[in-house]
């Protein structure tokens, strides 16, 4: 397996050289060991000891990691430091990694990277032998299950591949290789969390899980992300959160909310799973006041909390009773002044309440010349403070994309007021713009 090292503290490094030399991989080597191990585990009496498997599985971890173990390179190390190991009168190049220009060091059986002669990670070219890395896990597991008294060092052994692989994900992550940096990641997960090691790499879940995510492969996000959660992976809400983004892009709506369900057990003010919650009810078109009884007891126990006013900010508007909502957002925004969302929601409602005036006045065949003239001007006091909350979200949230669509709509519906027409132009030119509209 293509063995890519990133810079992440070092769980193989032997001691350093003490002169100059240079490096020469003797794959021979390892593929010796490799051979005495396989006649010493096809041997009847021999296979059935402890250590001939412990033998056999650092054989394979040595061709696995050789390269890193015996070039001693490490990241975060100093040029001066490397040449001790690997000389100085090496072939390079420059190349563009993520952004940044990194010389690269050739070897034969490696690439080594450097920024401002510091190493950042490495790339080993060298594939010693095919599947290393699981034959040593098999071993290791053989060795502690043969004889009790290596379980330990059996333990550490497996805990070292995974970081091997752990190391790599990091590495292919950096390089822009998400999709392999997921596998080596969730790969890390499950060689750790088998016997006789059985930990939970909670990072390297997570890491897998949401990087599949990313890339819309949600059944495997599925896989991952419900594996971390029974495994007792939370992150901070996070899991659960990810993880029902998943079951609604696969419209599995009944374990979407069974997975927010848990997670606002645990987390009950977490904003993303508020929110997804709501658009959970949003797309079931369920019954409003569940969700609303929910986060008003959350609310009583923490009045304080943005994200639970801004969750039943949403059912207001979902539930469409323009007085009620009105009144919510009202209190929303005067205890949340300066906060976005709370000018936005007040802003809009107060937005569609000058739409509704002005839509009814246009539809009604019935009012006079005189009645529609006083609506319109009702329309126009309402878009005035639409616009005045509008602007304030906008002046803190410029880049968001609905406030900007309806501080732009607003501000059209006011064309005729002072310095309005040119507000207009500049917020339409940045609507489209933020919009790709050409």
């Amino acid at each position: 397996m293509k063995k890519v090292i990133l810079m992440v503290a070092a769980v193989l490094m032997s001691a350093a050289a003490a002169e100059a030399q240079t490096f020469r991989m003797d794959e021979k080597s390892y593929l010796d060991a490799i051979a005495r191990s396989d006649a010493d585990i096809a041997h009847p009496k021999r296979s059935l000891r402890g250590q001939t498997w412990m033998d056999r599985a650092e054989a394979m971890f040595k061709a696995a990691a050789g390269g890193y173990e015996l070039l001693q390179v490490f990241p975060g190390q100093e040029r001066g430091d490397l040449a001790m190991r690997i000389g100085s009168k090496i072939d390079s190049r420059m190349e563009e990694v993520n952004g940044n220009m990194m010389e690269v060091l050739m070897l034969p059986y490696a690439d080594i990277y450097l920024q401002n002669d510091v190493v950042q990670f490495w790339v080993d070219k060298a594939n010693v032998y095919e599947g290393a890395e699981d034959k040593a896990v098999e071993a290791y597991r053989k060795a502690a299950e043969l004889d009790p008294k290596l379980i330990e060092k059996a333990q550490k052994g497996i805990s070292s591949v995974g970081d091997l692989y752990g190391i790599q994900g990091n590495a292919n992550n950096f390089l822009g290789n998400k999709l392999a940096a997921a596998e080596n990641y969730w790969r890390s997960f499950q060689i750790k969390r088998s016997e006789p090691l059985n930990v939970v790499d909670s990072i390297s879940v997570f890491n897998a899980g949401y990087i599949f995510l990313t890339d819309d492969n949600n059944e495997k996000a599925i896989e991952i992300l419900s594996t971390a959660l029974d495994a007792g992976v939370w992150e901070g809400g996070k899991t659960p959160y990810f993880l029902s983004h998943a079951y609604m892009r696969t419209e599995q709506l009944d374990k979407m909310k069974e997975v927010l369900t848990k997670g606002l057990e645990m987390f009950p003010d977490d904003k993303g799973l508020i929110e997804n919650m709501v658009n959970y009810y949003i797309l079931t078109k369920g019954d409003f006041g569940e969700i609303k009884g929910l986060l008003e007891k959350s609310l009583a126990d923490a009045p304080d909390n943005i994200s639970l006013w801004a969750g039943l900010a949403q059912v207001h508007m979902q539930e469409g009773d323009s007085e009620k909502s009105m009144e919510f957002f009202t209190r929303f925004q005067e205890k949340f002044p300066e906060e976005v969302q709370a000018n936005f929601y007040l802003g809009d409602a107060w937005y569609e309440r000058g739409s509704k005036i002005e839509d009814d006045a246009r539809n009604d065949k019935t009012m006079s010349a005189a009645a529609v003239k006083e609506a319109d001007e009702k329309a126009k006091e309402a878009y005035r403070q639409a616009w005045k909350y509008l602007d304030k979200a906008y002046q803190s949230q410029p880049d968001e994309k609905a406030v900007l669509q309806r501080y732009t709509f607003v501000t059209a519906r006011l064309i005729e007021d002072p310095g309005m027409e040119e507000l207009y132009e500049k917020l339409e030119g940045e609507y489209k713009a933020a919009m790709g509209i050409e």
